[in-house]
């Protein structure tokens, strides 16, 4: 007979394993405890510096760890986002990339563009309504 305990938690890890797999690799739960962290330590940097208790010349040591860290986290976040298939979500970055194509390539990328609206419209009406 099988504990119910020991069955979810066999569940939980391979479940945790699949998810760890289909990301490239990364665990989501300890990026998103590393952002977590990261916010909490701007958080208490950013009231060092509300309480101006330290000598000005410290001010600009204090924002810059502030700027490193706050860009830690994003770059985090956003590798996150790449490795779940999700585009990046600054728009200049989003199409930059279509920039370095030449004009053959181009119409390549529209064609490819134009072929997959038709096969989804027409997945779209081959859906049975219901």
């Amino acid at each position: 007979m099988t504990n119910r305990q020991s069955d979810s938690a066999y569940a939980d890890r391979v479940v945790r394993e699949a998810l760890v797999a289909a990301i490239g690799g990364l665990d989501a739960d300890r990026v998103a405890q590393a952002v977590s962290d990261i916010v909490d330590a701007v958080a208490k940097q950013a009231a060092v510096l509300k309480a101006a208790i330290n000598a000005p010349g410290d001010y600009e040591k204090i924002a810059r760890a502030m700027a490193h860290a706050m860009k830690t986290s994003d770059g985090l976040y956003r590798l996150v986002e790449f490795a779940s298939g999700r585009p990046d979500s600054r728009p200049e970055k989003a199409t930059d990339w279509l920039r370095g194509l030449t004009d053959e390539q181009l119409r390549t990328v529209q064609h490819w563009v134009e072929e997959n609206t038709r096969t989804v419209e027409k997945a779209a009406e081959e859906m049975p309504r219901g």
